[in-house]
């Protein structure tokens, strides 16, 4: 019985996915138009994550107009702060490619070292930004608490983030040009929903 439950739970999650591509593939190409200028890749994924999280609660259908509007708000509203994230983003990137150049052990500690801290500043950035969504304003400390106060549930966003970060580097870059970040907004989005319901049940027991 339990084993028909998951397999039935898991078989929605697949067509759900699928029924989202369309849509993901459309968020991607926005969303890579959108930080061309750079200082605008947080409002950009600030956007997406948003829409993502919009459609799942409410199925509207002018995907694009409604990306475009949301966009220019959240530019006008948290424009600084997200080119700030993008600097940072930026700077931990550049980061890498020089501790990757000088190679050695030393060099390759801290390119790694440097690769988990975007990882996990990415990770927090949309944590932040899905929990402003919820109309729960918070401070990147705050962020960072809420994030591991579920320790298995931290781990989890780490590992599954990598696993299909690795899966897009073996199907190749045409599938991460098609689909990579709006996809991993996405599955940031699901693992928040799913986060947030448990706690809500919790709370009702």
């Amino acid at each position: 019985m339990m084993n028909r439950s998951i397999g039935k739970r898991a078989n929605d999650y697949f067509l759900e996915i699928i029924e989202w591509i369309p849509r993901l593939i459309q968020l991607q190409l926005l969303w890579f138009l959108c930080v061309l200028p750079v200082f605008t890749l947080g409002t950009a994924s600030r956007t997406v994550l948003y829409m993502i999280y919009y459609y799942k609660k409410n199925e509207e259908k002018k995907l694009s107009s409604l990306y475009w509007k949301k966009f220019r708000e959240n530019l006008s509203l948290y424009g600084k702060q997200d080119s700030l994230a993008s600097s940072y983003f930026l700077l931990l990137f550049i980061d890498y490619r020089i501790f990757h150049y000088l190679g050695g052990r030393i060099g390759y500690t801290l390119m790694y070292t440097t690769l988990f801290l975007l990882l996990l500043s990415a990770l927090l950035f949309s944590y932040k930004i899905l929990l402003q969504l919820e109309q729960k304003e918070a401070s990147w400390i705050t962020a960072f608490f809420l994030f591991f106060n579920d320790f298995k549930s931290a781990l989890f966003y780490l590992a599954g983030t990598l696993i299909l970060l690795v899966a897009f580097w073996f199907a190749g870059p045409i599938y991460f040009a098609l689909l990579g970040f709006s996809f991993l907004f996405y599955f940031q989005v699901l693992l928040f929903i799913h986060r947030t319901q448990e706690k809500v049940l919790k709370k009702e027991e």
